[in-house]
């Protein structure tokens, strides 16, 4: 929940037709291993603003829209508890994630960090810097809905077989693919009793990189 940055990008028309980022006080100590991954300091927030006055101008741009974040499961879980932290009034909004939409735009890309993806999409970035990932973020939609010969966001997310997320003040309910319930896989008929999986509930929690939880599941399953 300690915000240290914010970018945003607004996209019009196909087109990012705005951007802006800003530096946050994140209220509490630094970590070593953040700084050496986004390169901001201590000293470089001494005079930013806290994160109840980034939300004060934040809240009203993405309330109603459709937010979208590259690995959305972690930069919707720093606003939420961030919003949580101060006791800040949430908001409704719906959400997509960049990273899975190029997973299922582009399968055969053995990355899909937004580094790889900038390259290969001949996007701009100055990775880590909030504003730039943004609008390359943006960048990744706005080639996928190219790649799909989609005629907007709406329809492209329908050819891919994705549901947005939807934030309220009160819920969270994330990226899914309609018939993705990974509670009810059967498994197999020639199980091995003895495995130490046999018979177990396995929850699946935070970001993964590596495959999608489908995937997991299945690669669960076999074993």
């Amino acid at each position: 929940e300690s915000v240290c940055a914010v970018g945003i990008a607004i996209v019009s028309g196909g087109a990012v037709v705005e951007r802006t980022s800003t530096l946050v006080n994140p209220d509490s100590e630094f970590n070593w291993y953040n700084t050496a991954i986004n390169g901001i300091r201590p000293e470089d927030v001494e005079d930013a603003p806290y994160f109840p006055e980034v939300w004060e101008v934040l809240a009203p741009v993405l309330a109603d829209r459709t937010v979208i974040a590259h690995v959305a499961t972690f930069d919707l879980g720093v606003l939420r508890q961030a919003v949580a932290r101060y006791e800040l009034p949430g908001i409704n909004m719906r959400a997509m994630c960049s990273w899975r939409l190029a997973r299922r735009t582009w399968p055969k890309y053995p990355s899909f960090g937004l580094s790889y993806l900038s390259g290969q999409l001949g996007l701009d970035l100055d990775h880590h810097e909030a504003g730039s990932d943004a609008a390359a973020s943006a960048g990744v939609v706005l080639a996928a809905i190219r790649e799909a010969g989609a005629s907007s966001f709406e329809d492209m997310c329908d050819r891919l077989d994705l549901r947005s997320a939807t934030l309220t003040p009160d819920s969270f309910t994330g990226v899914s693919a309609p018939g993705g319930d990974l509670r009810n896989m059967t498994g197999a008929e020639d199980a091995d009793p003895d495995h130490p999986l046999y018979g177990r509930c396995i929850c699946f929690t935070g970001a993964m990189f590596s495959m999608t939880r489908g995937e997991a599941a299945e690669r669960i399953v076999e074993y």
